[in-house]
């Protein structure tokens, strides 16, 4: 369906990138954030897709692929950019090679797109102020989720 890229950016994508920049740099379980970015792209990549062909998001209609590869790649840039992966001296630290390879493919393939010079982090703000006022209406339930996410864990 059409749909689909439209969902995959807004209920896991955007969601996914926006802990990646708050949690920038943290520890503990939050290093693994960038990492399921590339779960989230791997999943809807051909089975057992190389970064070039996880690069391309052969799912999206070709009239979208190419808003949505340069979206990638602006989020790629900046997880790169804010959690200092682009630094020698981060290296040798057990990086997502595939991740930063993706990354490398989507840039080449949106350079002078259109598409690459939206204004993605104005975009990635008004998405940041969507999941804030899910956050309150959620908090408004009073449901207890961690109570109910610690009994599943």
């Amino acid at each position: 369906s059409e749909q689909v890229p439209y969902w995959w950016l807004d209920c896991l994508w955007r969601p996914l990138a926006l802990a990646c920049f708050e949690n920038a740099s943290a520890d503990g379980l939050e290093v693994e954030f960038p990492r399921l970015l590339l779960v989230a792209l791997e999943a809807v990549a051909p089975a057992h897709a190389e970064p070039p062909q996880v690069a391309e998001l052969a799912f999206a209609p070709p009239e979208l692929r190419p808003a949505l590869v340069a979206e990638v790649t602006w989020v790629l840039n900046r997880v790169v950019e804010l959690w200092g992966w682009n630094t020698m001296d981060n290296a040798a630290q057990g990086l997502p090679v595939a991740l930063l390879q993706v990354r490398s493919h989507t840039a080449a393939a949106c350079a002078g797109h259109p598409d690459s010079r939206a204004d993605w982090e104005c975009r990635y703000r008004f998405a940041d102020k969507a999941r804030l006022h899910l956050r309150r209406a959620v908090a408004n339930l009073a449901v207890d989720f961690p109570g109910i996410t610690a009994s599943v864990i």
